[in-house]
């Protein structure tokens, strides 16, 4: 989530003073700040609406896991998606070169 954060900070006012809680906890379960930190910046990066006008463009992410992608326009994401694979999807693995 810090990836996702830093990565749209440039819309989030005063970011490093809201991620700071979260930067600084040591420990799984968040402390209460660093828990309101996460909320606040989650309320941050909310999805914009679509404007049928503008072009999109899709970032995608993979690993051996898992896919995600964002839609976004004028930079900043309207939707998101995720998957993690199943075990019978990390098995079907395509080689072009067999």
């Amino acid at each position: 989530m810090l990836g996702l954060f830093a990565y749209y900070a440039q819309w989030i006012k005063q970011y490093s003073d809201k991620v700071k809680p979260l930067i600084e906890n040591t420990h799984f379960l968040l402390d209460a700040a660093a828990l309101q930190a996460f909320e606040i910046l989650k309320n941050e990066v909310t999805l914009g609406v679509i404007d049928n006008s503008a072009p999109f463009v899709v970032e995608t992410d993979a690993s051996d896991v898992a896919l995600s992608a964002s839609l976004n326009q004028r930079g900043r994401p309207v939707a998101f998606s995720q998957e993690l694979f199943s075990d019978s999807d990390r098995n079907n693995t395509y080689d072009p070169f067999r």
